[in-house]
C-alpha cells in the first residue's frame, strides 16, 4: 500500500529538523527494507526552474535531504535542467546551489546534456523520450519537488511536473507541442523516484492579478510513491485529483496510486490541514468575457497558452475598451487582414512589423505588454 508522510514542522524548519523527520519518514515507510545502500549513485532532483529562491524548493530541504543520503554512504549530486526558456548555469548560480553542494560536498550535474533514448511502446503519443543518462543509471532517483499552482494546463506542478527536470530542453518543447499531460506522466513511467518529499513549507499560489503570491502552510510530505504524493498534495490545496489529466494518465502507465482512500496517509488530518488553492480560469472562460479580441491558434505551444491566459486575465478590464484585435499564438498563426494583430512569441517573429509584437518564448512579460498595448492602440498599424 502506497504512503504518505505528513510532517508539520513550520514554516521556516532548519535542516536539521527535516533532516529528523525525514529519517522518521523513511523508517515509517519501508520499515525493514532500505531504501539505499553505501556506494549507491542518488540523484537529488529539487524543483530549480527560476532564479527567485521563493519560487524553488526550499534550502534547507534541499540539504537536509541530500545530507541524508551522503550520510549512508551514497555518491549523490543534484540535478536539474531548467525550463526551455532559460539557462541552467545562470539560475543555479542565482540561487546559490554552487556554494551548497560545495558544502555538503556533492557535485551538481546540468540533466539537460548528457541523454540515452528510451522507447516508450506504451504511449498512444511518443514512441520514445530522450532522458538524463545521469538520472537513468543512478540506483535512487530522489524527487524534491516545490508545492505549486500553475494556471490553465496542470492547475498544480508538484511531483509528477517536477521530473521534467530530467529531460533536456528540445524534449520539453515537444511535450508542449504533443501533448503534455501524457508526457509528464510518462516521464515516472520510464523512471520511476525511489523517493518525493514535498516542500510545502511556503507554496506558491496564484492571484486573480495574475500574479503568484506565499501561501504557508509549513509541510513537508515524503512518499515511496509519486503519483500518491500528487494525490495528497493536490487534496491539500483543495483540488480534485480526479480531474488532473497527467494524474488519470500517470495511474493509467502504472506509476502509482490515485485513490485517496487507497494511500495510508499519516503525520496529519487532510481535512484540517487543506487550504483552498486558486483555480485559474481556462482561455475560453477568458475569452469569453472579451468578444472584442479574437485568438487565433496554429502550431501553438502550451507554455504560450499559459503565459497567453495570465496576460489576458490581468489586462482584461484596460482589453475591453481597447477595441476588435486579435491575438496570435503559435508558430504556423497568421495575421488577420483588416484588424489590430498582437504578435506573440518569439516563433512569429516574421510578422514582427505588421502589428504589436512581443517577444520571447514564451513571452514571459505578455500581461504588462497587453497593458502597453491598450495604452498606445491607436499607435498599432492595421494589417493589410
Amino acid at each position: 500500500m502506497s504512503g504518505v508522510v505528513i510532517n508539520q514542522l513550520g514554516i521556516r524548519p532548519l535542516p536539521d529538523e527535516i533532516h529528523e523527520a525525514l529519517h522518521t519518514s523513511i523508517k515509517q515507510l519501508f520499515g525493514r527494507r532500505r531504501l539505499v545502500k553505501s556506494g549507491d549513485h542518488v540523484v537529488i532532483k529539487p524543483n530549480l526552474t527560476w532564479e527567485l529562491e521563493h519560487e524553488t524548493t526550499a534550502r534547507p530541504v534541499i540539504f537536509a535531504v541530500t545530507k541524508y543520503f551522503v550520510d549512508e554512504g551514497c555518491h549523490v549530486v543534484i540535478g536539474e535542467n531548467v525550463r526551455a526558456s532559460r539557462e541552467t548555469d545562470k539560475v543555479i548560480k542565482a540561487l546559490r546551489i554552487p556554494e551548497l553542494v560545495k558544502r555538503l560536498g556533492v557535485d551538481f550535474v546540468d540533466l539537460g546534456k548528457d541523454l540515452v533514448t528510451v522507447a516508450t511502446p506504451d504511449s498512444p503519443v511518443y514512441k520514445s523520450i530522450e532522458i538524463s543518462r545521469v538520472a537513468m543509471e543512478s540506483d535512487a532517483l530522489i524527487n524534491v519537488p516545490m508545492m505549486k499552482t500553475l494556471p490553465i494546463l496542470t492547475h498544480v506542478t508538484t511531483a509528477l511536473k517536477n521530473m521534467k527536470g530530467i529531460l533536456p530542453p528540445r524534449q520539453k518543447i515537444q511535450f508542449h507541442d504533443m501533448g503534455l499531460s501524457e508526457g509528464i506522466a510518462l516521464i515516472s513511467h520510464v523512471l520511476r523516484p525511489k523517493l518525493t518529499v514535498m516542500d510545502a513549507t511556503i507554496p506558491l499560489d496564484w492571484s486573480p492579478e495574475g500574479t503568484y503570491f506565499m501561501r504557508p502552510m509549513g509541510l513537508v510530505l515524503v512518499s515511496d510513491d509519486v503519483l500518491a504524493c500528487d494525490v495528497v498534495t493536490a487534496s491539500l490545496m483543495g483540488f480534485d485529483p480526479a480531474r488532473i489529466d497527467h494524474f488519470q494518465n500517470a495511474y493509467r502507465f502504472g506509476v502509482g496510486e490515485i485513490d485517496l482512500q487507497k494511500i495510508r496517509v499519516s503525520g496529519g488530518d487532510i481535512a484540517k490541514l487543506k487550504m483552498q488553492f486558486a483555480v485559474p480560469p481556462s482561455l475560453e472562460e477568458l475569452l469569453a468575457e472579451l468578444p472584442n479580441v479574437q485568438v487565433v491558434r496554429a502550431g501553438v505551444c502550451s507554455s504560450c497558452e499559459v503565459a497567453a491566459a495570465t496576460a489576458l486575465w490581468t489586462a482584461r478590464e484596460q482589453l475591453k475598451c481597447a477595441g476588435d484585435v486579435v491575438l496570435l499564438l503559435g508558430r504556423d498563426a497568421k495575421p488577420v487582414s483588416g484588424k489590430r494583430n498582437i504578435v506573440s512569441g518569439q516563433c512569429l517573429n516574421q510578422y514582427k512589423d505588421v502589428g504589436f509584437w512581443i517577444p520571447g518564448c514564451p513571452p514571459r512579460s505578455m500581461g504588462q505588454a497587453l497593458h502597453d498595448y491598450t495604452g498606445r492602440v491607436e499607435d498599432v498599424p492595421v494589417c493589410l
